[in-house]
């Protein structure tokens, strides 16, 4: 029987339970009491274990992500059930296996260790942008990634993309180089990462028209800021994929046109811009 209380943002009830079935097949037919409950007390979450009320079944588990937290109770409440480290009451259980998560000596507080409050992640995707150049503008994106766990970040993506389009003097080739940094809160709900960033972009426009008489490659500076929301999942597994929706402000707007005086494209106020793709997390 599973008594679960949790603060908003974690795991329901419904969810603790398919992970401990998931874990352990004897959770739905045991007869033992299961008290799980777990708080946020200043930035960390810290979840407590009982069983069958036995104040030698405890454990206490601390962690900066409620998802580790809500993890580990479900495997060791499994581990307790399957192993019935509970059914001679005279015996005290194993101490390795059931113990208060903290001790104190000499005044310094002891326990297991707590869950990474910073980690750093490396993305792959591909992006695709309106109105840099006349078609969609298709690239190749890298990123990395510093975030506080559960609260903020700082991400710096570069990418090149290329378009080729067709003008009256033959075809035309545009190539875009940039980098993007971003400041972004991320919030945590459930297994899904959020993130919500505001953008400062710096690169390379450049055009070149081999077909066309007296053309001559242009480069010009691309200098954009704007935002962009997005989300990953899974949060609790080491590689994710991503999903990023974002708007920039073009900062340098510019025209490009063949002699005499053929427009090629001139860049619009406001850049939309989609990027899907994967990464990995460290640790």
């Amino acid at each position: 029987m599973l008594h679960y209380q949790a603060p908003q943002g974690c795991a329901d009830g419904a969810i603790m339970r398919a992970r401990l079935v998931a874990r352990s097949p004897t959770v739905d037919a045991t007869t033992r009491r299961i008290d799980i409950s777990i708080e946020l007390i200043d930035e960390d979450y810290v979840g407590t274990l009982r069983l069958d009320e036995d104040p030698r079944a405890y454990r206490e588990i601390r962690g900066a992500r409620c998802q580790d937290v809500v993890d580990a109770l479900a495997l060791i409440a499994a581990l307790a059930l399957d192993l019935e480290m509970l059914d001679a009451p005279d015996e005290p259980p194993p101490a390795s296996a059931m113990r208060p998560a903290a001790t104190v000596a000499g005044g310094v507080q002891s326990g297991p260790p707590r869950a990474a409050r910073w980690r750093a992640q490396a993305t792959a995707a591909g992006q695709v942008a309106g109105g840099v150049s006349p078609g969609a503008m298709y690239a190749l994106a890298i990123g990395a990634r510093l975030e506080r766990v559960g609260v903020a970040r700082v991400a710096l993506t570069a990418w090149l993309g290329r378009d080729n389009t067709s003008s009256n003097m033959g075809e035309v080739s545009f190539r875009w180089t940039a980098a993007r940094a971003g400041l972004c809160l991320n919030p945590t709900i459930e297994d899904l990462g959020l993130e919500v960033c505001a953008d400062l972009e710096a690169g390379v426009r450049s055009v070149a028209a081999p077909d066309a008489v007296r053309s001559a490659p242009a480069r010009r500076l691309w200098l954009a800021a704007g935002a962009h929301a997005g989300f990953e999942w899974p949060e609790s597994s080491r590689s994710f994929g991503q999903l990023q929706v974002g708007l920039a402000t073009a900062l340098v707007r510019d025209r490009f046109y063949l002699t005499p005086n053929e427009t090629l494209h001139a860049t619009p106020p406001i850049i939309p811009w989609l990027l899907l793709g994967a990464g990995i997390r460290f640790p």
